[in-house]
């Protein structure tokens, strides 16, 4: 006897789960407060939905996937993840054209919470540098390298610290 998952039946089964991770992850992080544990559900949920939906989904998948990461992270104070993923998502939704517009629209807000989140409020620079920011995104290593742009230094020890 064949015990062996059906090829469809396994990405049927992929696609629940990837669906109740997601929707999981958005529920949390809509609540207004939320328990250590729940924050830790909302991190996992998040990322079990990203990892499901890349091995089964397509591209839009994907940046839907890295719209609820920079979301989750924004909410835990992860601002280089917060920012990295919510870039992600922002650059693929603004340049598809088949993007709907509340994927758009949504994908505006989270950068902006990542932003928020990512840089303190008495930096007057901060929107240039979420804009230098988004030019050196593809790797954390560009960060961590300094990727050729400077922020003052209230930006860099807020952001290191998080």
């Amino acid at each position: 006897m064949n015990t062996s998952p059906v090829p469809d039946d396994e990405a049927a089964w992929r696609r629940k789960l990837a669906a109740a991770a997601n929707n999981r992850a958005w529920t949390l992080s809509e609540q207004l407060t939320r328990t250590p544990a729940e924050d830790q559900e909302m991190r996992d949920a998040a990322h079990a939905s990203m990892h499901l939906w890349r091995e089964i989904g397509n591209a839009k998948n994907a940046a839907l996937g890295h719209l609820l990461l920079g979301q989750v992270h924004a909410l835990l104070g992860h601002a280089l993840d917060a920012m990295t993923h919510a870039t992600l998502a922002h650059d693929y939704f603004i340049g598809h054209d088949d993007a709907e517009a509340w994927e758009v629209a949504l994908s505006h807000a989270v950068l902006a919470h990542a932003a928020h989140n990512s840089f303190p409020r008495s930096c007057v620079g901060m929107y240039e540098r979420v804009a230098k920011w988004r030019l050196c995104i593809p790797t954390r290593r560009a960060w961590e390298r300094g990727c050729g742009w400077r922020v003052c230094a209230e930006c860099h020890r807020h952001i290191a610290q998080r």
